[in-house]
């Protein structure tokens, strides 16, 4: 994702078709393009989370992380060999990192699964 220091206000058309933009990327994506759109919201949830100080919110960005997580987890084929076993794993440490950081309202769990999550999306990123 890509953030700017300037707000830009968009009228309720320009709006629309930016959310009309945005859903047509992801239908029309091909699969490894939707694994990193998935990494980055996941990663994006967890960078959030680190910043939030409402632990109400903090706990619905972590909760939301984990299903970003869940649904790369079901994405697997483990039948494909020892790549998809080793992503399931890390995927499994990556959610169980954000259940200590929301037990423990600690930031180091999320720092842990956002650099885990970060290398995941090189490596995808080099496929391209």
């Amino acid at each position: 994702m890509h953030n700017t220091a300037e707000t830009v206000e968009l009228t309720p058309t320009q709006q629309r078709e930016l959310e009309r933009y945005r859903r047509d990327r992801i239908l029309t994506a091909p699969p490894h393009l939707l694994i990193q759109l998935l990494l980055e919201q996941a990663i994006a949830d967890i960078d959030a989370a680190l910043d939030e100080t409402d632990p109400v919110e903090r706990a619905g960005l972590i909760r939301h992380a984990q299903e970003v997580v869940l649904e790369l987890r079901c994405s697997l084929d483990l039948s494909q060999g020892e790549i998809a076993t080793n992503l399931d794993s890390l995927y499994d440490w990556v959610t169980n990192r954000c259940i200590d950081a929301f037990l423990d309202q600690s930031p180091e769990p999320l720092e842990g699964a956002r650099a885990v999550l970060t290398d995941i999306h090189a490596g995808w990123k080099e496929i391209q």
